[in-house]
């Protein structure tokens, strides 16, 4: 459930990230392209869709919004790592159980105790 939860909430900011950035980031580059326009077109029809002086422009704004979406991607998957690395870190109240479970003879290996 986390996963796909995550998934979708990661999505949803990703776009909205990167359509923020890709819109102030048109305003200074070419500014008199429709912005509508550069949303609604994808990334491998951006060199037919808008004359050669503007192309520069609008690719280097789209790569502005994809940067930001890495950026994001990357922050998101360190965040994980950590929790999932902290996930494995045995507290103390752990190993204190394992070790009470160790001396009643809890962790046997003959192949009894393991069929059971």
């Amino acid at each position: 459930m986390s996963q796909f939860l995550g998934g979708a909430i990661g999505v949803a900011i990703a776009q909205s990230l990167f359509n923020n950035r890709l819109l102030a980031a048109l305003a200074e580059r070419a500014p008199g392209v429709d912005a509508q326009l550069v949303l609604h077109t994808g990334a491998t029809d951006l060199r037919n869709s808008f004359p050669e002086q503007d192309v520069p422009g609008v690719i280097s704004a789209y790569l502005d919004g994809l940067r930001w979406v890495w950026i994001l991607t990357i922050a998101m998957m360190g965040f994980a790592m950590l929790v999932s690395v902290l996930d494995y870190v045995p507290s103390r109240e752990d190993e204190g159980q394992r070790q009470s479970h160790v001396k009643e003879g809890g962790d046997k290996m003959d192949p009894v105790h393991m069929m059971a």
